[in-house]
């Protein structure tokens, strides 16, 4: 255990460890806001660290809030760097298929202190060789590689049923997400995963082409 320097707005509590051997502290809203579908907004917490040199504060989503309603930290891992002295702030967003409201103290995100390395970069022609090489996304398991369409590009309009709009960059960022996570045991065609998909998050009604290949390039 390490002892970090914090600094608090007031009325704004210590972060707290939930449990004894817990990686991540709870960090609260430090104001009121309600977020519709697509919605983001950047979170006060009223909470200052002084991070000790070779270590960096990650802020994470919290699990509860994210299976359940769709709340998500939108960067993935925010990093907090050992000099940065200013106030901690979590941008949130909402892509979930309803209103989701927040209130002040209420905790929306995770915060994780860890460990990190600077790397002293060396310029190079070559690079020694591995049996993986410049293999990429999927190369070692997961995605199907029997279905050519997983490359290319991505096309579909996505609406709420609910005629709450859901912005095609959110919907987008779910079905990538989706298939960053494709494991072994789940569909194993464009067919099958789109149906997945879809039965997971059923207030997304998506219209999609005949040609549905995914952005490999850019994911």
């Amino acid at each position: 255990m390490i002892n970090i320097k914090i600094k608090l707005d007031e009325r704004v509590q210590i972060p707290v460890y939930h449990s004894e051997l817990a990686s991540g502290c709870d960090l609260v809203a430090n104001e009121s806001s309600i977020l519709k579908p697509g919605d983001i907004h950047i979170f006060e917490t009223g909470v200052s660290l002084e991070i000790p040199m070779g270590y960096e504060g990650q802020v994470r989503s919290r699990s509860g809030l994210s299976s359940k309603f769709g709340i998500v930290v939108i960067n993935g891992v925010g990093t907090i760097d050992a000099d940065y002295r200013g106030q901690i702030k979590v941008p949130i967003i909402n892509i979930g298929p309803k209103i989701y409201s927040v209130a002040k103290g209420d905790r929306i995100a995770q915060l994780v202190i860890s460990p990190v390395v600077q790397a002293n970069f060396i310029i190079s022609d070559e690079l020694s060789e591995t049996k993986r090489g410049d293999g990429g996304l999927g190369s070692t398991g997961g995605l199907s590689n029997n279905s050519p369409s997983f490359t290319g590009t991505l096309r579909n309009n996505v609406e709420d049923i609910t005629d709450i709009k859901i912005p095609e960059r959110i919907a987008h960022m779910i079905v990538i997400m989706e298939v960053l996570n494709f494991q072994t045991g789940k569909p194993t065609d464009n067919n099958e995963l789109l149906s997945w998909i879809e039965n997971k998050y059923p207030h997304l009604k998506r219209k999609y082409s005949h040609n549905i290949v995914w952005p490999s390039d850019k994911i």
